[in-house]
């Protein structure tokens, strides 16, 4: 429908179902700007949840590994602890037993020596030819070693 202005010209009115129609167009068009605002904020609301437990997980993640480390420090601290009075003991171990062989050939030359002494003591006169005969022995064999 066409309408006359007082210029001559002639206008376009909308008819009262397209105004309707255009109306209901834009409140639908708001409600949709409107939902893709709640949706929107809805995804970045999750994303952000979701964003926060990852860092909490991460968090934790690395909280169990520093004390997992710890404890591997821990452990191997107390092993070497262990290694170290092993062989301190080991160390004093063996210094005890070379003492003891020690004492031990010291006892027995003693012993050697006191029955040598006893056997020179019982029999001095062959005792004085073997050591004449042992004496001639190692001089014969000095000499020759000279030429």
């Amino acid at each position: 429908m066409a309408n006359t202005t007082g210029k001559g010209g002639t206008e376009h009115t909308p008819t009262t179902t397209q105004r309707t129609g255009d109306q209901n167009r834009g409140t639908s068009q708001n409600w949709g700007d409107k939902d893709r605002e709640t949706t929107s904020s809805g995804v970045m609301t999750a994303v952000k949840e979701k964003a926060s437990d990852v860092a909490s997980s991460v968090s934790d993640m690395a909280g169990k590994a520093k004390e997992t480390v710890q404890d591997w420090a821990s452990s191997v601290g107390d092993m070497a602890g262990q290694a170290k009075d092993k062989a301190k003991e080991m160390a004093s171990s063996a210094a005890d037993t070379a003492q003891e062989w020690g004492r031990t050939a010291v006892d027995k030359a003693e012993e050697w020596g006191e029955d040598f002494t006893g056997v020179i003591r019982r029999y001095p006169i062959p005792a004085l030819l073997v050591s004449l005969g042992v004496g001639f022995l190692l001089g014969q064999a000095m000499r020759r070693s000279q030429w």
